[in-house]
């Protein structure tokens, strides 16, 4: 049994933590109350995140010193808007609306006691809906269980699904099921049975097929019956899974890194790779679709892509007030030998020690590793992947992943006067951001399927007939 080594540096400690953002958001989130105080001035909510944002984000220095006038026109357009919203809805949307400014999907915002107010379908959308044959809009079926939508765009970058058929879902005939934000080539989707929030996941449209995390759907073509693709297989993983997929292949889906990591660890070292090795298995699939990120349970992958030790260079940390604070009250020895630095220089970037991976052995199986990622991927998927290209074991298939990795380092909620929000704030910027950004375009896959319906990359990626 393979046996994973302290790392040289124990800085892993300040990585880790860097991934154990959808934890927090699910932590903090299931303790903030079910019920607001719906007096919340969206100006003060405003001003205390410029502040946070202006303070203690890595990223406000590189995104603004270019053309600051922009940004101070930016955000006093919005300040100015802000003074007449009432309702905490509008002033979320508002609040995002200051946040794209900066491209970052690690500014994390999100309201839990407040969902999307529900739009009813009028006689003139359902026309024009119903009329839709090319694009995004149109009437469209879940190849899952039939359910139906009409989706109309609304405005510019706008479309929204309203219910046509809802004998399978409680949901109501004409209602709005959720919105898509973007285009036909790459939108981000709103539910209206889920809370707001920035973190959105992301589909597209090829042809006649919709493609989103909660499934495909199927243009209806006026005078033809729905009939389910043949051979349909879910475009998407649920769950978590393993097992051999046909002669010489061995098959991994990991929707996402939620697991215990000493749990997912277990079973790395006791269930697949025994089960690799024993079958000889040439070629191992990891499929990390619409894997978001997670926790540090990621680490374990390693040991299957592992050839020899690996370096990668310390990412710095923003010198703020906070993090100043934040590192005087901690009793980690590697805070403390970071702080004198930080006090040194603030407003400045301190670099930490080099981070390294080293394992006793290498496997001898599998010989090839194929990733298969898609527009979902972020955050410590995405970092698995920086890591994964070292080895010339690994082949990544799939489609641009979605750029949440310049910045990092969630350490919690920044403190709000309005109860409910949740606003998170990177507080570290990757070694890699000043040169070689991610974000913008994300990890570029070395075979792109994007031309390819995704409940058939896994065959493709099997019979490599590319």
């Amino acid at each position: 049994m393979q046996r994973l080594q302290q790392f040289r540096c124990p800085l892993i400690n300040f990585r880790m933590k860097t991934f154990l953002i959808a934890a927090l958001i699910i932590f903090w989130f299931t303790k903030l109350p079910a019920q607001q105080d719906s007096s919340c001035r969206c100006t003060s909510v405003l001003s205390e995140i410029v502040h946070d944002i202006e303070t203690s984000y890595p990223g406000f220095p590189s995104k603004t010193s270019s053309n600051p006038k922009a940004y101070l026109i930016h955000k006093q357009l919005l300040v100015s808007k802000a003074a007449n919203i009432s309702d905490r809805e509008n002033c979320f949307y508002l609040l995002e609306k200051y946040l794209s400014y900066f491209g970052d999907n690690h500014l994390l915002l999100s309201d839990r006691t407040t969902k999307p107010k529900p739009h009813l379908m009028n006689g003139e959308t359902a026309h024009k809906a119903s009329n839709g044959q090319s694009g995004i809009e149109g009437t469209w079926r879940r190849d899952s269980d039939g359910f139906s939508v009409a989706i109309r765009r609304i405005q510019k970058n706008t479309y929204r699904a309203f219910v046509m058929d809802s004998a399978n879902e409680q949901t109501r005939i004409s209602s709005s099921y959720f919105d898509l934000l973007g285009d036909r080539d790459q939108f981000r989707i709103r539910r209206y049975d889920s809370f707001l929030t920035t973190d959105l996941m992301r589909g597209r449209v090829m042809g006649n097929t919709l493609i989103e995390p909660g499934g495909t759907w199927t243009r209806k073509v006026k005078g033809k019956p729905f009939q389910k693709p043949a051979n349909y297989t879910d475009a998407w993983n649920k769950n978590f899974s393993h097992h051999k997929l046909g002669p010489g292949t061995y098959y991994m889906a990991i929707p996402e890194f939620s697991m215990d990591p000493l749990k997912f660890d277990s079973i790395v070292v006791n269930d697949i790779i025994p089960a690799i090795s024993a079958g000889r298995t040439r070629h191992l699939i990891l499929d990390l679709r619409n894997n978001f990120g997670g926790n540090s349970s990621f680490l374990s992958l390693i040991r299957l892509v592992y050839q020899k030790p690996i370096a990668l260079a310390g990412d710095y940390v923003y010198s703020t007030p906070k993090m100043i604070a934040r590192y005087t009250r901690s009793k980690n020895p590697l805070h403390q030998k970071m702080l004198p630095g930080l006090v040194a220089g603030p407003g400045k970037f301190v670099q930490r020690d080099s981070t390294r991976y080293f394992l006793k052995e290498s496997l001898t199986y599998p010989q090839q590793v194929s990733i298969i990622v898609n527009d979902n991927c972020a955050s410590s998927t995405e970092y698995l992947l920086v890591i994964s290209r070292l080895s010339s074991k690994v082949k990544i298939y799939g489609r641009p992943t979605a750029g949440t990795l310049d910045y990092s380092e969630l350490l919690g909620p920044e403190p709000l006067s309005c109860k409910g929000y949740s606003f998170m704030v990177p507080t570290t910027k990757s070694f890699w951001t000043d040169n070689r950004p991610i974000d913008k375009t994300g990890i570029i896959p070395d075979v792109d399927l994007s031309q390819y319906p995704e409940n058939q990359w896994v065959q493709i990626v099997e019979a490599q007939k590319l």
